[in-house]
């Protein structure tokens, strides 16, 4: 397999989606011969639970639910009874983007979800206009506060990003550090992310078919 010399810096959320395992593109990438360095951009905090459980005791009032990320939910299990109160919920259909958040929602909620071929939220949003809705979806989703980026940047190649949200908080920090980013290779893991480094104006050298370890490292290898 063709390998990469140097460094890839991957610039993703600390999770524990992975029940206490390493970072599955971590290692998917140093199989292909690739060091990776992990940079944590984000940390997330549980807010509104009150809310969200009102609505969530209300089923009648919606049509079916949609979770783009495991964090979401984590955050519908955090309401307390929520596997019964979820009971009422069994004739919605319930809307998920990629293979690991399908995962967590099964393992936490008991539910299945649908659309977890999905790529991106815009490939499930597709998958959701096929259908016609009496109600509202609920949609559980939450505001991103930054975190402090713990390793600088120096010589490395290519820069890995996660999501919209973690370009946005790091890219002017590494500004401020007089980074060379014209000189990265800059990969998306998705069509969202990808747009989010174009509006800054980075050329993306890559971007993943689908958020997986398997087409992330597709994307690098390109």
């Amino acid at each position: 397999m063709k390998t990469i010399k140097g460094e890839v810096l991957i610039f993703k959320a600390l999770t524990n989606d992975t029940d206490g395992q390493e970072d599955p593109f971590k290692i998917k990438l140093e199989e292909a011969g690739i060091h990776t360095q992990n940079v944590t951009v984000l940390d997330f905090e549980y807010c509104n639970l009150n809310v969200l459980q009102q609505n969530i005791e209300k089923p009648d009032m919606f049509s079916g639910l949609v979770f783009t990320s495991p964090r979401a939910v984590r955050a519908v299990a955090c309401i307390k009874d929520a596997r019964r109160l979820l009971g009422g919920w069994k004739k919605h259909p319930v809307f998920v983007v990629g293979e690991g958040t399908s995962k967590i929602l099964q393992k936490e909620l008991c539910l299945d979800g649908e659309g977890s071929n999905a790529g991106n939220s815009s490939a499930l949003a597709e998958i959701i206009l096929q259908n016609k809705f009496e109600h509202p979806l609920l949609f559980p989703c939450g505001n991103l506060t930054g975190d402090e980026l713990s390793t600088k940047l120096s010589t490395r190649e290519i820069v890995a990003y996660f999501s919209p949200s973690g370009m946005k908080f790091t890219i002017p920090v590494l500004e401020k550090m007089e980074v060379p980013l014209q000189q990265l290779k800059f990969v998306a893991i998705g069509p969202t992310t990808e747009a989010a480094l174009l509006e800054h104006k980075l050329k993306v050298w890559s971007v993943a078919s689908k958020p997986t370890p398997e087409h992330l490292l597709e994307a690098i290898l390109k």
